[in-house]
């Protein structure tokens, strides 16, 4: 996973910079979700999560990894699994 920043060295001409990298490895059945939050919460926190892939209708069992996207750092920092939880991703999206 990257995490990048842009810049404009030039109006209208935008470059991304990567900033932070992770890496991990996902065991049998699992995948990456990207449409995770903070448990209870609805804040603007952006949240990755290594979750069991199953026929999950509202959200994927308990992470066994987490992560947070801290945008005032810009940089990823790890996040509590039992925090998180993730939704399937709709079909088309």
């Amino acid at each position: 996973m990257w995490l990048d920043t842009v810049t404009t060295p030039e109006p209208g001409h935008p470059r991304f910079i990567p900033v932070d990298s992770l890496a991990s490895k996902l065991k049998a059945r699992e995948l990456l979700a990207h449409f995770c939050t903070r448990k209870g919460q609805t804040s603007q926190e952006a949240f990755i999560a290594i979750v069991r892939d199953t026929d999950a209708v509202l959200f994927y069992p308990t992470p066994r990894l987490a992560w947070r996207f801290d945008a005032g750092a810009v940089r990823i920092r790890p996040a509590w699994p039992d925090a998180v939880q993730c939704q399937p991703e709709l079909e088309g999206e």
